[in-house]
């Protein structure tokens, strides 16, 4: 489902070949790294290091044939590299590509993508853009192409550069001209060492139809509620459960103690935060939410009166939404743009209704306020969730698209509110390294301990429990184990300090991690 570069039809850039075309530095399956079309040559003295920001394009011919009006939109992405020759001959660079945006006529991406290597600073340097539609059944589509002069370029200024299309693709009766937007950024230094909080959502009516299921054996009931709605709300066990969070950490904040009834039930692994690491939190530069109305109303209360929120407000993130199973309904969207803010409102109040007795300490008022902060739509205007399952490859590229954000933005403070089996795939990935991309880590050790010892006659089990004394749990090397494998509890905080120190994403790793504000495990 995802673009295949091998299938893209010829263009003006003969060069832009399949092994050339990468999602970021991503060492996923995805990556191939061909180098047989980047050429050194003697003259090549100067170093560059450029960092292109795909925006959007607009003005999107319609691709494919259906009485869909929807349907008939194309899948767009974008494949770009750098050269010297605006023809897009002699390859500086790999190319590499934004994700595919699904039936969209005006895509937005804002897709970070990082380019280094050698050149003769006596030529000019040019952005060669490929503009394609995925097709799942038959070959992508080029849909058009332009270069462009980035030599002068200030850093950040935005570019609207216009596409000559692909006549194969369209039509000479299309009148409408296409662009494409995007910046660059020429040796900036970016933060090498980030502190990045992610939060995972309450308790959502999902979780309560599958609690339905697990101890009532409810499993008509409970999966009819699954299924016969979209993009589920919070409950109002996780209601509280956000509300809990925004006073663990206002508490911390203010040197009081944590009340018992908002510690959550759960176990903790690592070190416990230093004040330098509250600090942190406090005075996060980035807010960012996945747009699933669960995390971000979990967003709007947690963080209730937290500076940033106050002053910036919250940016969705397409890419911190749930990684989509085999079933995966409570990972499929329901709005987009300006509805997204709207419907978490509404469930908010509905909820406050249809359980007042259980939420009489939340108010209309409090709803108003929390809701009433700036939320920027960025990459939700389209369709943002994935109908489909979430392959390796897919959750790769959802990784590679959103660490690159993280890692080409000046802010060394950040807060990610989302999802338990996504953060659990960031962890995967980057604790010990960029590399574990295709890493199956269900096979990594245990911590050494104890086993557990069951009662004679007990049934047998395939999986052998260990018991982690409470010294052994207090340890980096027990959160490095077990991040990776356990699911944060609803409402939870775990700070990961991310080392962005070497150039390549392979190398790229959470270097400390901590559960923050008392949060636990599932």
């Amino acid at each position: 489902r995802r673009p295949d570069p091998s299938a893209c039809q010829t263009s003006n850039f003969p060069n832009l070949k399949a092994t050339n075309v990468i999602m970021g530095c991503c060492t996923s399956i995805l990556e191939q790294k061909g180098t047989d079309h980047v050429k050194i040559k003697g003259d090549h003295k100067t170093s560059f290091d450029i960092v292109v920001n795909m925006i959007s394009a607009e003005g999107v011919p319609d691709c494919d044939s259906s009485l869909n009006s929807e349907v008939r939109k194309a899948d767009a992405y974008a494949s770009f590299f750098l050269s010297e020759d605006e023809h897009g001959n002699d390859h500086l660079t790999n190319a590499m590509r934004t994700p595919y945006r699904l039936n969209a006529n005006k895509p937005v991406w804002n897709s970070r993508r990082h380019f280094h290597g050698m050149h003769n600073e006596d030529k000019k340097l040019y952005l060669a853009i490929q503009l394609f539609d995925f097709d799942s059944l038959s070959n992508d589509d080029l849909i058009g192409e332009a270069a462009v002069d980035i030599t002068s370029l200030k850093n950040g200024e935005v570019v609207r550069a216009e596409l000559k299309f692909n006549p194969k693709t369209v039509p000479a009766t299309h009148k409408e001209k296409c662009f494409v937007s995007f910046s660059v950024y020429k040796n900036v230094q970016w933060p090498t060492e980030k502190t990045v909080f992610f939060i995972r959502h309450g308790e959502s009516k999902w979780n309560e139809a599958e609690h339905k299921i697990k101890k009532e054996g409810a499993l008509m009931t409970g999966a009819a509620a699954m299924a016969s709605q979209r993009d589920h709300a919070l409950n109002d066990i996780g209601i509280e459960q956000a509300r809990a969070l925004n006073r663990r950490w206002k508490a911390t904040r203010d040197g009081r103690d944590i009340k018992s009834d908002d510690v959550p039930k759960g176990m903790s692994y690592g070190e416990e935060p230093t004040t330098e690491d509250e600090k942190a939190f406090f005075e996060a530069e980035l807010i960012y939410s996945s747009p699933l109305t669960r995390a971000l109303q979990t967003c709007l209360l947690a963080l209730e009166d937290h500076p940033t929120i106050l002053e910036k407000g919250v940016k969705l993130q397409r890419q911190l939404r749930e990684v989509k199973n085999r079933i995966g309904w409570d990972a499929l969207g329901k709005e987009v743009g300006e509805d997204i803010p709207k419907r978490v409102k509404e469930q908010l109040l509905l909820e406050l209704k249809a359980k007042a007795e259980q939420l009489k300490d939340l108010s209309e008022d409090d709803v108003n306020k929390v809701t009433g902060v700036k939320i920027e739509l960025n990459d939700t205007f389209t369709h943002w969730w994935d109908p489909d399952r979430d392959t390796s490859t897919e959750i790769s590229d959802r990784l590679s698209d959103l660490i690159h954000t993280l890692r080409f933005s000046q802010e060394k403070t950040i807060i990610c509110v989302g999802h338990s089996l996504f953060f659990r795939e960031m962890c995967r990935a980057f604790i010990g390294g960029g590399h574990r991309f295709t890493r199956n880590l269900s096979s990594r050790k245990p911590i050494e301990g104890k086993e557990q010892q069951k009662p004679e006659g007990s049934p047998k089990s395939k999986k052998t429990e260990k018991v982690v004394s409470e010294e052994e749990r207090t340890t980096w090397e027990a959160l490095k184990d077990m991040a990776p494998k356990k699911k944060l509890g609803n409402g939870a905080c775990l700070m990961a300090k991310f080392d962005f120190s070497k150039p390549e994403m392979e190398d790229w790793n959470i270097s400390r991690a901590k559960l923050m504000f008392s949060s636990t495990f599932k």
